[in-house]
Formats: structure tokens, sequence, C-alpha cells
């Protein structure tokens, strides 16, 4: 038979496999017997065997060995083929396919079709116990209700009543799983769960059978009890349940005056042995529940009362939660998958700890905020300089987290028009250190920290000519000037020369912008034609520059930025100045206008005569 006839046949015996491997699963779903030929091997093994005997009986040679190696052993062993003992060596074809040595590499077979979903065993097995969970509930609370208003059935024959309930439904669950009905056993320990925990808070807050000690007790029990089910049966949905039941305890309690820093420390640890639980597990929903369900937590012991001194209980809580979280990060080996909830939650648990830092220290605390901001901000910088040689990932992402916190530490820290000055050189930096290392989400941090800080010096006006704003603007524009000197280098990517080309045509318009702020502020003791005048005469100098500079150095785009900038000098004047000023002032801004247009017309003329 010949090699193609066997490759094919092998790749017919693996879409055989595949398809009886899908019809096996769903027997075994479904709990059905197989069969006596299925019990052995299944149809396809069996009727490739029996092909495979036929053939190799009537060529008198076994199946060849060097099918079942891979190209690389091939070329290491000598760069020929060995058939096994008795079988006789294979001559090579007429397309060369033995012209190295006389063997044929193994294709990828193709992949076979996907299994067809079975809707039995998804409907069946998955979700109607988990619908019908909840009816069962809705109709026993619905009978209990109704037993209840017949006076049936008193206080503590309910809370019994709900005990011993929750207990049927645990023990039931807990066979199910044995059973590996997983689907069926947890949506009944879920169930069990959420029925003790409600039966603990009626007997406590609403009929008053417990103390709060013993409520606190018994709830932790429950807590304990079936988060070592969930995690005996490495179920995330019941370690998810038990974690919001575990927050939930402290506000299910019944007392007058709440310890805020015993609540928060708490929440606080609860949440941090989730975090590490799921960290440990690779629980990925448990890992980013554990941080979130902490939050409104935290939020609603907030409002319950946060006097002087509970803030650090607020900020050890999280500072708990960044550093589990922050080392769980720079744990992970180069090779290990790191999902993105992870690299997420670096980020934002820092921005959270920022933002509640911020509510709960300033403006009264406000040079603790400042420290703590500061310390943050530096610790991730050096950590991103650390990660740099190492996971080049991390070391984005922490400069990111980094650059955010030099940002809040600087708006708090300096005035507005000197804090806008101080982000614009920030951005400038983190943008020049994202094309450095080639971190993109590097780039875009920087990039909006520079639109933050030039927002806020556009938005302040010039006042004066010896200003902090004229300062601002200065940097603003010397920035940008750097930006564009640090893109020349990669000239060669289409995105960086868009972006060069981009930042000198704003650079020329907000440097107009500041020429005529500049021009009216230490003009303004003059009368108004006077102004109109000066500002003129600075537009028609801003473009006589733009077009000597782009003659100086061979920059087309300047000189055109030139006599565009003439032409709308002369449309300022004929539609604003001309109408508000005397027939003198008239003729002087003409005068000037026509000589500038005349000289710069015949600088071109010469220039393209020139060339």
């Amino acid at each position: 038979m010949k090699l193609e006839e066997r490759v094919e046949r092998l790749e017919r015996l693996i879409q055989g496999l595949a398809l009886e491997l899908a019809e096996l699963r769903r027997r075994q779903a479904a709990d059905l017997p197989l069969s006596g030929g299925e019990r052995r091997d299944g149809a396809a093994v069996r009727a490739f065997d029996e092909t495979e005997a036929a053939e190799q009986a009537s060529e008198g040679q076994q199946f060849p060995e060097h099918l079942l190696q891979t190209a690389p052993a091939q070329s290491h062993a000598g760069g020929g083929h060995r058939s096994m003992p008795g079988s006789a060596p294979r001559p090579a074809g007429p397309s060369g396919h033995a012209a190295a040595g006389g063997t044929l590499p193994l294709q990828a077979a193709p992949r076979p079709p996907a299994p067809p979903v079975d809707w039995e065993h998804l409907l069946g097995r998955v979700w109607l116990p988990r619908i019908f969970i909840v009816v069962l509930l809705l109709g026993v609370l619905w009978g209990f209700a109704a037993a209840v208003n017949a006076g049936m059935i008193t206080r503590p024959v309910r809370c019994w009543l709900g005990a011993a309930a929750a207990a049927c439904m645990f023990a039931a669950g807990i066979r199910q799983m044995r059973h590996k009905r997983e689907a069926l056993g947890q949506a009944l320990l879920g169930g069990a769960h959420s029925l003790l925990v409600v039966t603990l808070f009626a007997a406590h807050m609403l009929y008053g059978f417990m103390s709060v000690p013993l409520a606190c007790v018994l709830y932790g029990i429950a807590i304990l009890l079936f988060g070592a089910t969930a995690l005996a049966y490495r179920s995330q949905s019941l370690l998810l349940l038990a974690m919001a039941a575990g927050c939930l305890i402290p506000f299910l309690l019944d007392y007058d005056a709440p310890h805020v820093s015993i609540l928060v420390a708490y929440e606080g640890l609860f949440a941090a042995s989730a975090l590490l639980i799921g960290w440990k597990l690779q629980f990925r929903w448990v890992y980013a529940a554990s941080y979130l369900l902490l939050q409104p937590a935290l939020l609603v012991a907030a409002l319950l009362g946060a006097g002087d001194g509970a803030e650090w209980w607020f900020l050890g809580a999280q500072f708990l939660q960044q550093a589990i979280l922050l080392t769980a990060y720079l744990l992970e080996k180069r090779e290990a998958p790191v999902y993105s909830e992870r690299r997420g939650l670096v980020f934002t648990s820092f921005a959270i700890t920022a933002g509640w830092a911020y509510l709960l220290l300033m403006p009264k605390h406000e040079s603790q905020y400042l420290i703590l901001v500061g310390i943050g901000a530096a610790v991730y910088s050096l950590l991103a300089w650390l990660q740099l040689s190492k996971k080049k990932e991390a070391a984005e992402l922490l400069a990111v987290t980094a650059t955010l916190g030099w940002m809040l530490l600087l708006l708090e820290s300096l005035p507005g028009t000197y804090a806008g000055a101080a982000l614009a050189v920030e951005g400038t930096l983190a943008l020049a250190i994202g094309l450095r290392i080639r971190a993109p989400y590097q780039q875009g941090a920087g990039t909006i920290v520079l639109f933050i800080g030039a927002m806020r010096i556009i938005g302040k006006p010039i006042d004066a000519v010896a200003s902090p704003e004229t300062f601002s603007w200065i940097i603003l524009l010397a920035d940008l000037l750097v930006l564009h000197r640090i893109f020349l280098p990669y000239k060669q990517s289409p995105r960086a020369r868009q972006a060069s080309g981009a930042l000198l045509w704003l650079t020329g318009v907000l440097g107009l912008a500041f020429l005529t702020q500049l021009t009216l502020a230490a003009s303004r003791p003059l009368e108004t034609d006077s102004q109109r005048l000066i500002l003129s005469a600075v537009w028609v100098a801003y473009a006589i520059a733009l077009i000597i500079a782009g003659i100086m150095l061979r920059r087309p785009k300047a000189r055109f930025a030139g006599m565009l900038l003439v032409l709308l000098t002369l449309l300022k004047v004929i539609f604003i100045d001309v109408p508000g000023v005397t027939i003198a002032v008239r003729a002087i801004l003409f005068i000037g206008l026509g000589v500038v247009g005349i000289a710069v017309s015949r600088v071109m003329y010469s220039k393209q005569k020139s060339q």
C-alpha cells in the first residue's frame, strides 16, 4: 500500500476516534451502558486494525516505524528511515519524497469536526437543577408563609425547620457530588447555604433567640462549613457564595453602636484570605471578587461612621489587598499565563487606594496624603525599573501605575498653573519612556497626562507678561518640540511620522495662541487701535519667521504655514481691524501687509527659479 494511502487512513482513524470520544462522553454523562464492541476498542480502531492486518498480510510487511517518528527525530537518526524487523525498505517515489534520506515527515492531520452540542445534557443536567431548585425554594417559602399565617408553625419551629431543611439539602448535595452529578450537587449545596444563613438571620435579628456572640459563632461555623465544602470539591460557585455570605456577616448582627475598626479589620482579613485562596487555586472569579466585594462593604462601614483614627483602619485594609495583588502578580513566572484580571487589579487597586486616601485624609491631613501617594509612586517606579529586564509586560503595567501616582502627587502638591506645567513635563517623560521600551500602554498614559497638563495651561489666560501662566506656556511649547525631536528616530513607522507632523502643526498653532495672549497682555495699557496694530504686526512677524525657517530647514510645510498666516492676518485686518480703527491706522496696516505679501512672493519666486 502506498505511503499516501496510509496517511489518509491515519487521518480517517483520528476523525473516527474523535467522534467516538464525543459519543462516549455523552453516554458517560447520561449514565448509559456501553455495547460489547465498544467496551473493547471502538469501531474505528477495530476497523482500522482489520484493514491493516489484511493489507500487511498481502504485502508481507509490518507497519513502517518511520511513520510513527517525527521529522526532527528522523534527521537526528541519520537522515534515513528504518523499518521494523521483517519489513522491506521503501523505494523513493517519483515525487522525490525520499530524496533526502527516504523519509516523509508526517503532516498535521486536519482538525476533527467539533462534536455536536448535547442539548439534552446541557438542559437536563446543568440548567434544570439550577432553575428548579429556585422554584422549589419559592414553593417552600410560600408554603411556609401559608402555614405561619394559619398559626400552625410557631417561631421556634420555623427556625428548627429551616435548619433541618438546610441539613437535608446539604446531605443531598454531598450525595449528588459523590455520584459525579456536580450541577445538581452544587445547586443543592448553594441552596442549603443560603437557607442556613437566612435561618440564622431570622433567629437572631427577627426573633431575638440568639445573642450577638452566639450569632457570630454560628455564622462563622456556617461560613467555614460551606467554604471547606467548596474547597473540597474545587467549586468556584460555592466559594463565591460563601464569600458573599462572609462579607455580609457584620451587617447581619443586631448591635446599636458598631465598632467600625473591628468591622473593617474583619472585612479586610476575610477578603485577604479569599484573595490568597483564589491565587493559590487559580480561581479567577474568586480572585477578582474577593477584592471587589470588599469595596461596598468598606463603603457601608464608612457611612456607619469613621471617626478620628478610623481612617487608618480603612487604609490598612486597602494596603493589605494592594500588597497581596502586587505580590501575586510579581511572583508569577515568566512562562506562566497571567490573566487579564490580575493585571487590571494591580492598577485598579492603586487607583482605588489613592481614592480612599483622598476621601479620608483630604483636606484635613493633606501632608499625610501626599506622603502616601509619593511613596506609592516611587515604589512602583522602582519596581518597574527592576522588572524591565525580567518581564516587559510587568514593567509596562508598573510604569503606567507609577505615572498615575506621580500625576496625583503633582495635582495636589502644586498650584493650578504650575501643576499644569509639571504635568506637561511628566507626560513628556512618560511618553518618551514608553517609546524607549516599546510599551503602548505607557505611551497612552503619557499622552493622557500631557493632555491634562496642556488643558490646565490653555484654560488659564495670560494676565501679565512676567507671570506663572507665561512660564507654563513656554514649558508646554518646549515639551512639544522635545517630543517632535524624540519621534525623529522612529520615522520609519508611518504612525511616528504622522505623530511628528501633527506635533509640529500643534506647536505652530499653540505658538500663535501664546504670542497673541502675550501681545494682548503687554499692550493692555495702550489704546485699542494700537493694540490691533501691534497684534497684526506680531502675526506678520511670526509668519515671516515660519517662512524663513521653512526655507533654511527645507520644510515646505513650514513655508506653506507662513503664507497661510499672512493671508489670515489680511483677513483679520479686513474684517476685524478696519471697521474700528482710524484711516491712518488703516493705511499703515495695508501698506505693511502689502509690502510683506510682495516680499514673500518675491522670495518664493526667487527660490523656485534657483531650484
